[in-house]
């Protein structure tokens, strides 16, 4: 929850939550006051289970729990879908450069090994940066529609 709350620069405000815990909802009410805590929500609902996720809201699953955090009030979806493109832009441009340098056989024959691993590294995490940015432009899409 804490990871999806930075990833949209929630920030550390308390932001309210909704848990589906299924068979385990009993267990997780038991702990709302730490998970509340630690992951600074509130309020916390504990469910079971829910009929329809919530509109609007974006989600996270682990462990077989799913968390919805109702994005109303958090953030303002087309300023986050503004930055998270430009984000994007700019990590599809850097991928691209870094594919170029390593298609040129100038730089591939003469750099020094190392240096070559060093960019295809880059190039995977770029690349991997790339199809992150796209998945949370497709769920901030989704909230805006």
């Amino acid at each position: 929850m804490r990871r999806l709350k930075t990833d949209y620069r929630v920030g550390s405000q308390l932001t309210p939550a909704i848990l589906e815990g299924g068979s385990r909802a009993e267990l997780f009410r038991q702990y709302a006051p730490i998970v509340r805590t630690l992951a600074r929500l509130n309020p916390l609902d504990v469910v079971e289970s829910l009929r329809t996720p919530p509109d609007r809201a974006l989600s996270v699953v682990a462990g077989g729990v799913t968390v919805y955090l109702p994005v109303e009030g958090l953030f303002d979806v087309a300023q986050e879908t503004t930055r998270v493109e430009k984000e994007h832009a700019d990590a599809t441009r850097a991928a691209e450069r870094t594919a170029a340098q390593l298609a040129q056989p100038s730089f591939t024959q003469k750099a020094p090994a190392q240096v070559v691993e060093q960019r295809r590294a880059q190039l995977a995490e770029q690349r991997d940066r790339v199809a992150l940015l796209d998945a949370r432009l497709s769920t901030l899409r989704a909230l805006g529609a």
